[in-house]
Protein backbone atom coordinates (compact mmCIF):
# COMPACT_ATOMS: atom_id res chain seq x y z
CA UNK A 1 0.00 0.00 0.00
CA UNK A 2 1.32 3.58 -0.93
CA UNK A 3 2.55 5.55 1.85
CA UNK A 4 2.59 9.57 2.30
CA UNK A 5 5.89 9.38 2.39
CA UNK A 6 5.74 7.79 -0.94
CA UNK A 7 2.94 10.18 -2.12
CA UNK A 8 5.06 13.41 -1.67
CA UNK A 9 7.99 11.81 -3.22
CA UNK A 10 6.07 11.02 -6.30
CA UNK A 11 4.95 14.57 -6.18
CA UNK A 12 8.23 15.95 -5.49
CA UNK A 13 9.62 13.86 -8.26
CA UNK A 14 6.71 15.28 -10.69
CA UNK A 15 7.28 18.65 -9.94
CA UNK A 16 11.11 18.60 -10.61
CA UNK A 17 10.46 17.03 -13.77
CA UNK A 18 7.94 19.45 -14.13
CA UNK A 19 9.79 21.99 -13.42
CA UNK A 20 12.67 21.06 -15.92
CA UNK A 21 10.51 20.46 -19.04
CA UNK A 22 9.39 23.75 -18.32
CA UNK A 23 13.13 25.39 -18.46
CA UNK A 24 13.87 23.42 -21.58
CA UNK A 25 10.87 25.36 -23.17
CA UNK A 26 12.48 28.68 -22.46
CA UNK A 27 15.74 27.24 -23.68
CA UNK A 28 13.99 25.65 -26.69
CA UNK A 29 12.58 29.16 -27.97
CA UNK A 30 15.01 31.39 -26.88
CA UNK A 31 18.55 29.22 -27.75
CA UNK A 32 17.45 26.98 -30.55
CA UNK A 33 14.71 28.40 -32.33
CA UNK A 34 16.14 31.88 -31.83
CA UNK A 35 12.55 33.16 -31.51
CA UNK A 36 13.33 36.56 -30.21
CA UNK A 37 15.29 37.54 -33.08
CA UNK A 38 12.67 36.76 -35.43
CA UNK A 39 9.54 38.77 -36.27
CA UNK A 40 6.53 38.99 -38.35
CA UNK A 41 5.92 35.90 -40.95
CA UNK A 42 3.66 35.61 -44.19
CA UNK A 43 0.11 35.37 -42.10
CA UNK A 44 0.96 36.87 -38.78
CA UNK A 45 0.15 40.37 -40.07
CA UNK A 46 -3.08 39.96 -41.67
CA UNK A 47 -4.08 37.43 -39.26
CA UNK A 48 -3.35 40.38 -36.16
CA UNK A 49 -4.70 43.30 -37.64
CA UNK A 50 -8.21 41.73 -38.42
CA UNK A 51 -8.56 40.51 -34.74
CA UNK A 52 -7.89 44.37 -34.08
CA UNK A 53 -11.15 45.04 -35.99
CA UNK A 54 -13.21 43.52 -33.63
CA UNK A 55 -14.10 44.52 -30.31
CA UNK A 56 -16.12 42.07 -29.12
CA UNK A 57 -14.07 38.26 -28.95
CA UNK A 58 -17.85 36.56 -28.60
CA UNK A 59 -17.96 37.32 -32.62
CA UNK A 60 -15.72 34.73 -33.57
CA UNK A 61 -18.04 32.42 -32.27
CA UNK A 62 -21.85 34.10 -33.43
CA UNK A 63 -20.87 36.34 -35.97
CA UNK A 64 -20.96 34.66 -39.77
CA UNK A 65 -18.77 37.54 -40.79
CA UNK A 66 -15.97 37.71 -38.72
CA UNK A 67 -15.49 33.75 -38.48
CA UNK A 68 -15.58 33.47 -42.34
CA UNK A 69 -13.33 36.77 -42.78
CA UNK A 70 -10.69 35.34 -40.59
CA UNK A 71 -10.48 32.02 -41.92
CA UNK A 72 -11.71 28.89 -44.33
CA UNK A 73 -11.47 27.08 -41.14
CA UNK A 74 -13.86 27.03 -38.27
CA UNK A 75 -11.03 28.52 -35.79
CA UNK A 76 -12.80 30.57 -33.43
CA UNK A 77 -10.39 29.93 -30.31
CA UNK A 78 -7.38 30.69 -32.83
CA UNK A 79 -9.11 34.18 -33.37
CA UNK A 80 -9.41 34.91 -29.55
CA UNK A 81 -5.72 33.59 -29.20
CA UNK A 82 -4.44 36.93 -30.99
CA UNK A 83 -7.11 38.92 -30.19
CA UNK A 84 -6.08 38.67 -26.41
CA UNK A 85 -2.37 39.35 -27.55
CA UNK A 86 -3.83 42.47 -29.73
CA UNK A 87 -5.64 43.65 -26.79
CA UNK A 88 -3.01 43.53 -24.45
CA UNK A 89 -0.31 44.64 -26.44
CA UNK A 90 -1.09 45.63 -29.83
CA UNK A 91 1.81 45.35 -32.78
CA UNK A 92 3.97 43.68 -30.01
CA UNK A 93 5.67 40.71 -31.82
CA UNK A 94 7.31 39.93 -28.61
CA UNK A 95 4.25 39.58 -26.21
CA UNK A 96 3.21 37.35 -29.11
CA UNK A 97 6.40 34.97 -29.04
CA UNK A 98 5.88 34.98 -25.08
CA UNK A 99 2.47 34.02 -25.35
CA UNK A 100 3.85 30.94 -27.97
CA UNK A 101 6.74 30.41 -25.09
CA UNK A 102 4.20 30.01 -22.57
CA UNK A 103 2.00 28.36 -24.96
CA UNK A 104 4.67 25.61 -25.51
CA UNK A 105 5.82 25.14 -21.49
CA UNK A 106 2.65 24.43 -20.43
CA UNK A 107 2.11 21.50 -23.19
CA UNK A 108 5.40 20.06 -22.17
CA UNK A 109 4.44 19.89 -18.97
CA UNK A 110 0.67 18.11 -19.55
CA UNK A 111 2.08 15.86 -22.33
CA UNK A 112 4.52 14.50 -19.44
CA UNK A 113 2.02 13.80 -16.85
CA UNK A 114 -0.66 12.32 -19.75
CA UNK A 115 2.20 10.10 -20.29
CA UNK A 116 3.02 9.06 -16.42
CA UNK A 117 -0.79 8.62 -15.99
CA UNK A 118 -0.68 6.29 -18.70
CA UNK A 119 1.55 4.37 -16.97
CA UNK A 120 5.07 5.43 -18.32
CA UNK A 121 8.10 5.49 -16.04
CA UNK A 122 9.45 8.80 -15.51
CA UNK A 123 12.58 8.48 -17.36
CA UNK A 124 10.36 7.04 -20.77
CA UNK A 125 7.90 9.81 -20.37
CA UNK A 126 10.40 12.39 -20.19
CA UNK A 127 12.41 10.93 -23.04
CA UNK A 128 9.28 11.02 -25.33
CA UNK A 129 8.87 14.60 -24.76
CA UNK A 130 12.54 16.18 -25.85
CA UNK A 131 12.15 13.35 -29.29
CA UNK A 132 8.32 15.20 -29.73
CA UNK A 133 10.18 18.37 -29.50
CA UNK A 134 12.92 17.68 -31.65
CA UNK A 135 10.10 16.71 -34.20
CA UNK A 136 10.31 19.11 -37.72
CA UNK A 137 6.61 19.35 -37.65
CA UNK A 138 6.50 20.74 -33.90
CA UNK A 139 9.51 22.99 -34.51
CA UNK A 140 7.53 24.23 -37.28
CA UNK A 141 4.40 24.99 -35.51
CA UNK A 142 6.40 26.60 -32.81
CA UNK A 143 8.23 28.93 -35.08
CA UNK A 144 5.08 30.16 -36.64
CA UNK A 145 3.05 32.81 -34.54
CA UNK A 146 0.28 31.73 -36.94
CA UNK A 147 0.18 28.15 -36.12
CA UNK A 148 0.14 28.65 -32.68
CA UNK A 149 -3.51 27.23 -32.60
CA UNK A 150 -1.89 23.81 -33.54
CA UNK A 151 0.28 23.75 -29.79
CA UNK A 152 -2.99 25.20 -27.99
CA UNK A 153 -5.67 22.72 -29.46
CA UNK A 154 -3.32 20.21 -29.11
CA UNK A 155 -2.52 21.16 -24.87
CA UNK A 156 -6.37 21.58 -24.56
CA UNK A 157 -6.62 18.22 -25.48
CA UNK A 158 -3.97 17.03 -23.11
CA UNK A 159 -5.73 18.81 -20.98
CA UNK A 160 -9.02 16.75 -21.72
CA UNK A 161 -7.22 13.23 -21.54
CA UNK A 162 -6.04 14.37 -18.60
CA UNK A 163 -9.49 14.95 -17.27
CA UNK A 164 -10.76 11.53 -18.49
CA UNK A 165 -7.59 10.20 -16.51
CA UNK A 166 -8.75 11.06 -13.57
CA UNK A 167 -12.07 9.76 -14.46
CA UNK A 168 -11.27 6.70 -15.52
CA UNK A 169 -8.93 5.86 -12.83
CA UNK A 170 -11.58 6.74 -10.44
CA UNK A 171 -9.77 9.67 -8.72
CA UNK A 172 -12.69 12.10 -9.86
CA UNK A 173 -16.49 10.25 -9.46
CA UNK A 174 -18.07 10.49 -12.77
CA UNK A 175 -20.39 13.61 -11.96
CA UNK A 176 -22.08 16.43 -13.97
CA UNK A 177 -19.65 18.84 -13.35
CA UNK A 178 -16.26 16.76 -13.92
CA UNK A 179 -18.56 15.53 -17.11
CA UNK A 180 -19.04 19.11 -18.32
CA UNK A 181 -15.13 20.06 -17.81
CA UNK A 182 -14.41 17.23 -20.18
CA UNK A 183 -16.81 18.13 -22.94
CA UNK A 184 -15.73 21.73 -22.26
CA UNK A 185 -11.90 21.06 -22.82
CA UNK A 186 -12.37 18.94 -25.73
CA UNK A 187 -14.67 21.69 -27.39
CA UNK A 188 -11.96 24.07 -27.02
CA UNK A 189 -9.42 22.05 -28.37
CA UNK A 190 -11.62 21.28 -31.41
CA UNK A 191 -12.57 25.03 -31.60
CA UNK A 192 -8.83 25.45 -31.94
CA UNK A 193 -8.25 23.31 -34.66
CA UNK A 194 -10.22 21.00 -36.43
CA UNK A 195 -7.32 18.13 -36.19
CA UNK A 196 -8.55 17.64 -32.81
CA UNK A 197 -12.54 17.05 -33.93
CA UNK A 198 -12.58 13.27 -34.23
CA UNK A 199 -9.29 11.92 -33.11
CA UNK A 200 -9.49 13.13 -29.66
CA UNK A 201 -12.72 12.67 -28.98
CA UNK A 202 -12.76 8.88 -30.14
CA UNK A 203 -9.56 8.25 -28.14
CA UNK A 204 -11.18 9.35 -25.12
CA UNK A 205 -14.61 7.75 -25.70
CA UNK A 206 -12.33 4.71 -26.17
CA UNK A 207 -10.28 4.96 -22.95
CA UNK A 208 -13.58 5.76 -20.57
CA UNK A 209 -15.37 2.72 -22.06
CA UNK A 210 -12.47 0.94 -21.39
CA UNK A 211 -12.76 2.04 -17.51
CA UNK A 212 -16.63 1.38 -17.79
CA UNK A 213 -17.13 5.06 -17.79
CA UNK A 214 -20.02 4.96 -19.89
CA UNK A 215 -21.53 8.59 -19.54
CA UNK A 216 -18.48 10.21 -19.58
CA UNK A 217 -17.71 7.88 -22.60
CA UNK A 218 -20.72 9.12 -24.56
CA UNK A 219 -20.52 12.77 -23.46
CA UNK A 220 -16.72 12.72 -25.10
CA UNK A 221 -18.36 11.38 -28.44
CA UNK A 222 -20.94 14.10 -28.50
CA UNK A 223 -18.62 16.94 -29.66
CA UNK A 224 -17.79 15.53 -33.66
CA UNK A 225 -21.54 15.77 -34.39
CA UNK A 226 -22.02 18.96 -32.36
CA UNK A 227 -18.82 20.71 -34.25
CA UNK A 228 -20.45 19.25 -37.38
CA UNK A 229 -23.40 21.31 -37.13
CA UNK A 230 -21.57 24.20 -35.95
CA UNK A 231 -19.43 24.35 -39.13
CA UNK A 232 -22.40 23.91 -41.18
CA UNK A 233 -24.13 26.74 -39.66
CA UNK A 234 -20.64 28.70 -39.61
CA UNK A 235 -19.95 27.81 -43.32
CA UNK A 236 -22.75 25.99 -45.15
CA UNK A 237 -22.45 22.21 -46.57
CA UNK A 238 -19.71 22.97 -49.26
CA UNK A 239 -16.34 22.52 -48.11
CA UNK A 240 -13.95 25.14 -49.61
CA UNK A 241 -10.80 23.80 -51.23
CA UNK A 242 -7.72 25.80 -52.21
CA UNK A 243 -6.08 23.22 -53.64
CA UNK A 244 -6.91 19.96 -56.08
CA UNK A 245 -7.71 16.99 -53.50
CA UNK A 246 -5.29 13.68 -54.65
CA UNK A 247 -6.24 11.09 -56.44
CA UNK A 248 -5.41 7.14 -55.02
CA UNK A 249 -2.21 6.60 -56.59
CA UNK A 250 -1.16 10.38 -55.52
CA UNK A 251 -2.13 9.70 -51.97
CA UNK A 252 -0.28 6.71 -51.82
CA UNK A 253 2.39 8.31 -53.21
CA UNK A 254 2.31 11.00 -50.86
CA UNK A 255 2.28 7.57 -47.72
CA UNK A 256 5.25 6.86 -49.17
CA UNK A 257 6.82 10.35 -48.25
CA UNK A 258 5.44 10.25 -44.70
CA UNK A 259 8.54 9.36 -43.44
CA UNK A 260 10.80 11.19 -44.68
CA UNK A 261 8.50 14.34 -43.56
CA UNK A 262 8.22 12.80 -40.04
CA UNK A 263 12.15 12.75 -39.45
CA UNK A 264 12.83 15.70 -41.71
CA UNK A 265 15.61 13.35 -43.07
CA UNK A 266 15.45 9.89 -45.08
CA UNK A 267 16.11 8.00 -41.50
CA UNK A 268 12.13 8.12 -41.24
CA UNK A 269 12.09 5.13 -43.21
CA UNK A 270 14.99 3.65 -41.27
CA UNK A 271 12.59 4.22 -38.03
CA UNK A 272 9.87 2.75 -39.81
CA UNK A 273 11.43 -0.22 -40.80
CA UNK A 274 13.17 -0.93 -37.42
CA UNK A 275 9.81 -0.46 -35.99
CA UNK A 276 7.96 -2.78 -38.28
CA UNK A 277 10.89 -5.65 -37.79
CA UNK A 278 9.94 -4.90 -33.99
CA UNK A 279 6.02 -5.81 -34.18
CA UNK A 280 7.18 -8.77 -36.12
CA UNK A 281 9.85 -9.60 -33.40
CA UNK A 282 7.21 -9.24 -30.03
CA UNK A 283 4.01 -9.76 -32.40
CA UNK A 284 2.89 -11.77 -29.38
CA UNK A 285 2.98 -8.68 -27.30
CA UNK A 286 0.71 -6.71 -29.41
CA UNK A 287 -2.58 -6.36 -28.35
CA UNK A 288 -5.06 -6.48 -31.08
CA UNK A 289 -8.07 -4.42 -29.64
CA UNK A 290 -5.51 -1.91 -28.44
CA UNK A 291 -3.86 -1.58 -31.88
CA UNK A 292 -6.82 -1.43 -34.03
CA UNK A 293 -7.99 1.58 -31.92
CA UNK A 294 -4.52 3.12 -32.29
CA UNK A 295 -5.01 2.71 -36.21
CA UNK A 296 -8.27 3.87 -36.65
CA UNK A 297 -6.98 6.81 -34.57
CA UNK A 298 -4.25 7.10 -37.16
CA UNK A 299 -6.34 7.01 -39.72
CA UNK A 300 -8.82 9.51 -38.37
CA UNK A 301 -6.02 12.18 -37.90
CA UNK A 302 -4.80 11.28 -41.49
CA UNK A 303 -8.21 11.65 -42.91
CA UNK A 304 -8.65 14.73 -41.09
CA UNK A 305 -5.55 16.37 -43.01
CA UNK A 306 -6.47 14.88 -46.62
CA UNK A 307 -7.65 18.18 -48.04
CA UNK A 308 -4.06 19.67 -47.56
CA UNK A 309 -2.64 16.69 -48.93
CA UNK A 310 -1.46 17.91 -52.59
CA UNK A 311 0.47 20.79 -50.95
CA UNK A 312 2.34 18.51 -47.86
CA UNK A 313 3.38 15.80 -50.82
CA UNK A 314 4.84 18.60 -52.97
CA UNK A 315 6.59 20.53 -50.55
CA UNK A 316 8.09 16.99 -49.14
CA UNK A 317 11.06 18.20 -49.47
CA UNK A 318 11.13 21.48 -47.88
CA UNK A 319 10.92 21.87 -44.40
CA UNK A 320 8.63 24.96 -44.18
CA UNK A 321 5.11 26.19 -43.31
CA UNK A 322 3.58 22.53 -44.58
CA UNK A 323 5.21 20.28 -41.80
CA UNK A 324 3.02 22.17 -39.59
CA UNK A 325 -0.38 20.13 -40.98
CA UNK A 326 1.55 16.79 -40.31
CA UNK A 327 1.79 17.92 -36.66
CA UNK A 328 -0.95 15.76 -34.89
CA UNK A 329 -0.44 12.93 -36.96
CA UNK A 330 3.53 12.39 -36.26
CA UNK A 331 3.07 13.67 -32.83
CA UNK A 332 0.11 10.08 -32.87
CA UNK A 333 2.64 8.30 -34.47
CA UNK A 334 5.64 9.10 -32.14
CA UNK A 335 4.04 8.54 -28.68
CA UNK A 336 1.76 5.53 -29.82
CA UNK A 337 5.42 3.91 -31.20
CA UNK A 338 7.26 5.59 -28.20
CA UNK A 339 4.39 3.71 -25.58
CA UNK A 340 4.14 0.64 -27.69
CA UNK A 341 8.36 0.29 -26.96
CA UNK A 342 8.54 1.04 -23.76
CA UNK A 343 5.74 -1.72 -22.77
CA UNK A 344 6.60 -4.45 -24.97
CA UNK A 345 10.12 -4.45 -25.30
CA UNK A 346 13.73 -5.35 -23.61
CA UNK A 347 15.99 -2.56 -22.01
CA UNK A 348 18.44 -3.25 -24.86
CA UNK A 349 16.12 -2.81 -27.18
CA UNK A 350 14.33 0.71 -25.77
CA UNK A 351 17.83 2.04 -25.48
CA UNK A 352 19.03 0.81 -29.13
CA UNK A 353 15.34 2.38 -30.53
CA UNK A 354 15.79 5.70 -28.06
CA UNK A 355 19.49 6.02 -29.55
CA UNK A 356 18.45 5.73 -33.09
CA UNK A 357 15.69 7.81 -33.17
CA UNK A 358 17.15 10.50 -30.93
CA UNK A 359 19.83 10.55 -33.76
CA UNK A 360 17.48 11.36 -36.66
CA UNK A 361 15.09 13.19 -34.99
CA UNK A 362 17.84 15.92 -33.93
CA UNK A 363 19.68 15.77 -37.43
CA UNK A 364 15.83 16.26 -38.56
CA UNK A 365 14.77 19.39 -36.33
CA UNK A 366 18.30 20.96 -36.89
CA UNK A 367 17.71 21.18 -40.38
CA UNK A 368 14.08 22.37 -40.27
CA UNK A 369 15.29 25.01 -37.93
CA UNK A 370 17.85 26.34 -40.17
CA UNK A 371 15.08 26.88 -43.15
CA UNK A 372 12.68 28.24 -40.58
CA UNK A 373 15.35 30.82 -39.36
CA UNK A 374 16.79 31.68 -42.92
CA UNK A 375 13.12 32.46 -44.19
CA UNK A 376 12.78 34.31 -40.93
CA UNK A 377 15.11 36.65 -41.53
CA UNK A 378 13.89 37.40 -45.01
CA UNK A 379 10.98 38.21 -44.28
CA UNK A 380 11.96 40.78 -40.80
CA UNK A 381 14.29 41.92 -43.47
CA UNK A 382 11.72 42.69 -46.27
CA UNK A 383 9.18 44.25 -43.40
CA UNK A 384 11.35 46.42 -41.90
CA UNK A 385 12.34 47.72 -45.04
CA UNK A 386 9.35 48.42 -46.35
CA UNK A 387 8.39 49.81 -42.53
CA UNK A 388 11.28 52.10 -42.62
CA UNK A 389 11.16 53.56 -46.36
CA UNK A 390 7.80 54.82 -47.18
CA UNK A 391 10.12 56.97 -49.61
CA UNK A 392 10.74 53.91 -51.82
CA UNK A 393 8.92 51.52 -54.30
CA UNK A 394 9.37 47.42 -53.35
CA UNK A 395 9.13 44.64 -55.48
CA UNK A 396 8.25 42.26 -53.05
CA UNK A 397 9.14 38.93 -54.53
CA UNK A 398 8.20 37.01 -51.36
CA UNK A 399 6.44 33.43 -51.89
CA UNK A 400 3.91 34.84 -49.42
CA UNK A 401 2.81 37.86 -51.62
CA UNK A 402 0.26 39.35 -48.95
CA UNK A 403 2.90 39.59 -46.39
CA UNK A 404 3.31 43.22 -47.22
CA UNK A 405 -0.57 44.09 -47.78
CA UNK A 406 -0.72 42.69 -44.14
CA UNK A 407 2.09 44.71 -43.05
CA UNK A 408 0.43 47.67 -44.49
CA UNK A 409 -2.89 46.90 -43.01
CA UNK A 410 -0.94 46.37 -39.36
CA UNK A 411 1.08 49.64 -39.32
CA UNK A 412 -1.80 51.54 -41.05
CA UNK A 413 0.78 52.74 -43.78
CA UNK A 414 -0.53 55.19 -46.69
CA UNK A 415 -0.48 54.79 -49.79
CA UNK A 416 0.77 51.24 -50.45
CA UNK A 417 4.36 51.42 -52.11
CA UNK A 418 5.12 47.56 -53.02
CA UNK A 419 4.16 45.67 -55.75
CA UNK A 420 4.26 41.95 -55.77
CA UNK A 421 6.28 39.82 -58.45
CA UNK A 422 2.69 37.61 -58.53
CA UNK A 423 1.30 40.79 -59.85
CA UNK A 424 4.14 41.92 -62.04
CA UNK A 425 3.32 44.92 -62.93
CA UNK A 426 1.56 47.41 -64.23
CA UNK A 427 2.46 50.16 -61.91
CA UNK A 428 -0.75 52.02 -60.91
CA UNK A 429 -0.68 56.16 -61.84
CA UNK A 430 -0.13 57.16 -59.07
CA UNK A 431 3.26 54.65 -58.12
CA UNK A 432 4.78 55.91 -61.61
CA UNK A 433 4.20 59.60 -60.48
CA UNK A 434 5.57 59.09 -57.12
CA UNK A 435 8.59 56.91 -57.88
CA UNK A 436 11.18 56.98 -60.12
CA UNK A 437 12.46 53.49 -59.76
CA UNK A 438 11.86 50.28 -57.51
CA UNK A 439 13.76 48.28 -55.23
CA UNK A 440 14.45 44.54 -54.44
CA UNK A 441 15.92 42.21 -52.21
CA UNK A 442 19.30 40.90 -53.64
CA UNK A 443 21.82 38.97 -51.43
CA UNK A 444 20.73 40.15 -47.94
CA UNK A 445 20.49 44.08 -49.20
CA UNK A 446 17.77 45.94 -51.04
CA UNK A 447 18.98 47.30 -54.31
CA UNK A 448 17.75 49.27 -56.99
CA UNK A 449 16.73 48.00 -60.59
CA UNK A 450 16.05 50.86 -62.75
CA UNK A 451 15.46 48.07 -65.74
CA UNK A 452 12.67 46.29 -63.78
CA UNK A 453 11.09 49.89 -62.91
CA UNK A 454 10.80 50.41 -66.88
CA UNK A 455 9.41 47.14 -67.52
CA UNK A 456 6.54 47.67 -64.90
CA UNK A 457 6.04 51.38 -65.97
CA UNK A 458 5.84 50.14 -70.03
CA UNK A 459 3.20 47.79 -69.09
CA UNK A 460 0.65 50.74 -68.68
Amino acid sequence: MKTHEDSVSAWRRTFIACFFLFCIGGAYHVLFLRTFSHWWFEDDPVLFAFVRTIANPLRFFFDRSAIQSFSASLVPMQSVSMWIDSAIAYRSVRFAQIHHLFSLQVTLILLYIVLRDFGLRSRAAFALVLLWLCLPATVSVNEFLSARHYLEGFGWSLGAVLVAQKIGQRRWRETAPTIALLFVMLAIGALFKELYVVTVPLFVFFYLYSCRRYMAAGIALLVIPLYGLYRVWAFGSRLPLFMPLVETRAYLKFLGRFPYIFAGNAGGYLIIIALGLLCLWRFRNINLRIAGCALLLLCTALATIYPTTFAISRDWLIHGTWYRVMFFVNTIFLLGGGYWLEKTQTRSARVAALVLSGVILIEGGYVTERHWHDEMVRYKREGRYYLQHNDRLIYSELAAYWYLGGMQTLYEIVPRHYITSREAGPLSPEQAASYQTVWRYRDGTFVEDRQLYEKLRGQR
